[in-house]
């Protein structure tokens, strides 16, 4: 195979049996490079250039908003708020799934007997309501980093 200036390449050359495998390399990047210097250089003498670059031009060229530093320290410190929020919910869910399973267990080994275990199950519910308590703060905390974040991001644009 012959490229556009006529360099040899790697089909031809490895029809001899002994060549330099890095002066192969650099002969077929030198050819390479050659030909896009003779394809850019025909494609901007090109008649039609100016019109394709017409054709293909930006209609407005306005520079992206981006929030600056004490914005971008804001939305990371949401961002950490959130995973904290994420871990806590999941400590909880293993608390909740715990307690559950606790009462459960009492109360099938205790089907008719409840009395008799009547404080640790007040206990349990007691946890269960506080935990409940606990999913809530984490909820007005999502909600009010959601705010925040869509003010910053208001200011931002």
């Amino acid at each position: 195979m012959v490229s556009l200036l006529g360099c040899q390449s790697y089909h031809s050359i490895n029809s001899h049996f002994h060549f330099n495998f890095f002066d192969f390399f650099n002969n077929h990047i030198a050819c390479l490079l050659q030909d896009i210097f003779i394809i850019s250089r025909s494609y901007s003498e090109h008649p039609f250039n100016n019109y394709i670059s017409c054709i293909f031009s930006m209609a407005d060229s306005r520079p992206i908003p981006t929030p600056n530093d004490e914005q971008l320290e804001g939305l990371t410190n949401l961002t950490n708020h959130a995973h904290r929020r994420a871990q806590a919910r999941n400590g909880i869910d293993e608390k909740i799934k715990e307690i559950v399973g606790e009462k459960e267990a009492i109360m099938a080994r205790h089907p008719y007997w409840y009395n008799t275990h009547r404080v640790q199950l007040a206990n349990m519910d007691r946890e269960l309501a506080f935990l409940d308590g606990e999913l809530d703060n984490l909820q007005t905390e999502d909600e009010t980093d959601a705010v925040k974040e869509w003010e910053t991001w208001k200011q931002v644009i």
